[in-house]
């Protein structure tokens, strides 16, 4: 018949622990409250962690390489702002611009405010577009991009020069069609800035006009659309 103990306390008869013999085990019938139990380390198979984080986060190595957090799960993130971890903006504009300027002027609906706050690191941005031009039987356009640090403050031209993006089209008398500029830009963007991008664009002299977003009957609305990475 096993043998009971009764006690309300058992202490070591020296310093502050109680050593259980090898091979022997101590069962604890109604188990122990959270409150009494330790946060166990990584060095133990534990997390260090004592409380989880917020929905969609995971559980990763710091940028230190010192301890495991809770954080943005990486890869594709195209919801929330910066400090939720997104990396993917997409932009469209059906906006109409009919230009008969020689020098640079803003195409309409193409400024595209991101709306995600500042920036939480250096940041590598790749931005692509594709651009609908309605194309005359004689014209020599072109297009520029432009983006902004400051939310709109101030503007800069990216530095590329893949960034002009000319076309000139020449054919038989009232022959038209609709072409699609297409590119990638790259900038490196600071932690706190706040990214803005948008479109300027002009003809030549004696070219016929720039024109955004018109379809081959150059009458109907066609769209122009923005892919931002952030890496």
């Amino acid at each position: 018949m096993a043998s009971k103990i009764k006690v309300d306390q058992i202490e070591g008869s020296s310093g502050s622990s109680i050593t259980i013999p090898s091979g022997q085990t101590l069962s604890i019938a109604d188990g122990l409250s959270s409150s009494s139990l330790p946060t166990v380390p990584v060095s133990k198979g534990g997390t260090g962690l004592t409380s989880l984080g917020t929905a969609g986060q995971s559980l990763k190595v710091n940028s230190g390489g010192t301890a495991l957090e809770f954080g943005s799960a990486g890869g594709i993130i195209s919801s929330g702002n910066f400090s939720d971890g997104r990396n993917l903006f997409t932009y469209s504009f059906s906006d109409q611009t009919d230009t008969s300027s020689t020098s640079l002027v803003d195409i309409t609906g193409s400024e595209f405010n991101l709306n995600a706050g500042a920036l939480t690191a250096n940041k590598t941005c790749i931005f692509q577009y594709s651009i609908m031009r309605y194309e005359h039987d004689w014209n020599h356009t072109k297009i520029i991009f432009q983006y902004s640090t400051d939310d709109g403050s101030n503007w800069n031209y990216f530095e590329s020069g893949e960034n002009v993006h000319d076309e000139e089209h020449e054919s038989t008398s009232s022959a038209q069609l609709t072409t699609r500029s297409s590119a990638f830009l790259l900038h490196n963007f600071t932690s706190g800035q706040t990214p803005r991008f948008r479109m300027k664009g002009a003809r030549y002299s004696g070219a016929n006009n720039l024109k955004i977003n018109y379809d081959a009957g150059d009458n109907g609305t066609v769209n122009s659309h923005y892919v931002v990475w952030f890496i």
